[in-house]
């Protein structure tokens, strides 16, 4: 396996057709590495990191691909991580099979002299690479859509009540409103919807906090590139909601394989009496179940109670961290174990303060961590 590594400024010699074949055959799909998506972001966004682009080769097939960020460089310790920038929602490696993952990860270790390579993948399972040094965790579950499920289907897992105001509130805006609900696909209908999502947002509460889009030039032009690249390739959707006399509602997806990743949401605060945003996801989650896509992907961070209590499915986030074998990072790693065993043993110590019943046998398996759930699950 031949690995080549690519600067920023050399990031468009990379063959686009071996990208775009590896993105469609990747085991764990991620638009945010394709080439529509990953270029835009290393022109317009965080220009002071130093990002290189690793790609492994096998023969003429291009079988790996993601970017690098070096955190901190120190004479004998130097730490990376695959790059995450503030729009990027999914950081798993473009990688054909988790066989070529522990095939070339010690060679990037190795050749690029990393001690600690931080990743973060979403996926069934973690990248758990053979004969590598890690440490690997679940850190959260977000919320995620079986999208070959019919709508009914995806409705059984509220709570009566929840159906029932759902209905109500739909039939209301729509009859008596003359709502319309449309999905855009096109680039010239995405770029216009883009507009219209930008106009609600920086009226909203992300115009009040300073993060509305139109307050950032550089992230305003890298959505704009994305949308005008990934519509040429079937990969952008934008959603609105909209009265006669305005749209109260927008969101941004971006498609690749048979997933969806729903980016960015916004509504109108005008029209809060009609929760156009929880009005929004179910016309999502009712048109994701119409398509031919099979799962999606919400893209948000712990705690969102709205696709919570809409997206009954739940796909895991891992944290991994992995080592070299050189004697500074096998020391890093026993660190890393010594320090995971007492914070585990810290928390099984304060859950057993709450069960004051517990066999004492129990307690000890617990406490030495013998269980046969990790702590973190």
């Amino acid at each position: 396996m031949k690995l080549v590594y690519y600067t920023r400024a050399q990031t468009g010699e990379i063959p686009l057709d071996a990208w775009r074949k590896l993105a469609r055959r990747a085991c764990v799909s991620n638009p945010f590495y394709e080439h529509w998506n990953l270029l835009p972001a290393l022109q317009h966004l965080e220009l002071q990191a130093e990002v290189t682009v690793v790609t492994a080769w096998k023969d003429d097939e291009l079988v790996a691909l993601f970017p690098l960020h070096f955190y901190l460089k120190l004479p004998l310790f130097q730490i990376a991580y695959i790059w995450k920038h503030d729009e990027c929602f999914c950081t798993s490696p473009l990688v054909l099979d988790k066989k070529t993952w522990s095939k070339l990860l010690p060679q990037v270790l190795e050749q690029r002299g990393i001690h600690m390579l931080i990743s973060t993948t979403q996926a069934k399972q973690a990248f758990v690479p053979k004969h590598s040094l890690h440490s690997t965790r679940c850190s959260y579950r977000r919320p995620a859509l079986d999208a070959s499920l019919s709508f009914p289907e995806m409705e059984a897992s509220w709570s009566k009540k929840r159906r029932k105001d759902g209905n109500r509130l739909l039939q209301k805006t729509f009859k008596k409103m003359q709502a319309n609900y449309s999905n855009n696909t096109t680039a010239s209908d995405c770029s216009a919807a883009f507009e219209q999502y930008k106009n609600i947002e920086v009226k909203g509460w992300k115009g009040r906090s300073g993060s509305a889009l139109t307050l950032h030039p550089a992230t305003d032009r890298y959505y704009q590139a994305v949308i005008r690249e990934g519509s040429a390739h079937q990969k952008v959707q934008m959603q609105l909601l909209s009265l006669p006399e305005k749209v109260i509602a927008a969101s941004l997806r971006l498609v690749t394989n048979d997933c969806a990743f729903e980016v960015k949401t916004s509504y109108c605060e005008d029209n809060r009496n009609l929760s156009p945003g929880v009005m929004l996801e179910m016309l999502n989650m009712r048109q994701l179940s119409e398509s031919t896509l099979s799962r999606a992907d919400s893209c948000t961070l712990a705690g969102n109670r709205i696709l919570e209590a809409l997206w009954p499915k739940r796909i895991a986030i891992y944290n991994s961290v992995y080592f070299g074998d050189c004697l500074s990072a096998k020391l890093a790693w026993h660190l890393t174990r010594v320090h995971k065993y007492f914070r585990h043993r810290n928390k099984d110590n304060k859950r057993l303060a709450f069960h004051p019943n517990t066999a004492p046998e129990n307690a000890l398996a617990q406490a030495a961590g013998h269980t046969d759930t990790p702590p973190w699950k």
